[in-house]
């Protein structure tokens, strides 16, 4: 069984603190997007409600797969749960400020059935890029996540983040497969 990061968190984009043009989302609204994987499907997600996050201001965003919950932390997108994974620490996300930085994280993941310990690196960069006839800035933060443990594997989380619109794509892959992919409509 493949375990899922949850794709569902970048939609998370409520601009809880710092960095609000690239998630420009109020609390009740709702974002749409295509999920293809196992089958192709529309969604929505939805930011439920401000709560506490890591010690800081943040989101619940809430999908059809469960909850993810992030918050803006010291100009970095941070993350406690992403649907069926929960971090302690939190796990960075998206950082505009440090693009060119590659921030390393190490702490433990822990999903329904099993927590392991784990080491993750981000690293960005800035674009821009034509969405539905739009020029926009972008930003595309790549988040590798290596769990250890018995059944060691690599989760790749590649999603791309427009300034004044927030997430619009993104990709999950574990051991270099194909998991998941989201596109804002």
């Amino acid at each position: 069984m493949r375990r899922w990061l949850g794709l569902w968190v970048a939609v998370v984009l409520a601009g809880c603190d710092s960095t609000p043009s690239y998630f420009p989302i109020e609390v009740n609204s709702v974002a749409t997007f295509r999920v293809r994987g196992f089958r192709t499907q529309i969604t929505m997600l939805r930011l439920q409600r401000i709560l506490s996050v890591a010690g800081a201001r943040g989101v619940e965003v809430a999908g059809p797969n469960g909850v993810s919950r992030v918050a803006w932390s010291n100009g970095e997108l941070r993350a406690q749960q992403l649907v069926n994974a929960r971090f302690e620490p939190d796990i960075p996300l998206l950082s505009p400020a440090n693009l060119k930085d590659t921030e390393n994280w190490k702490g433990t993941v822990a999903f329904l059935e099993s927590k392991a310990p784990a080491t993750a690196t981000l690293t960005q960069t800035a674009s821009t890029e034509d969405y539905q006839g739009r020029h926009l800035q972008v930003i595309n933060a790549v988040l590798t996540v290596n769990l250890a443990g018995p059944s060691p594997k690599v989760i790749e989380l590649d999603s791309t983040y427009a300034k004044g619109l927030g997430l619009v794509h993104q990709e999950q892959r574990t051991d270099g497969h194909f998991d998941l992919e989201l596109m804002r409509l």
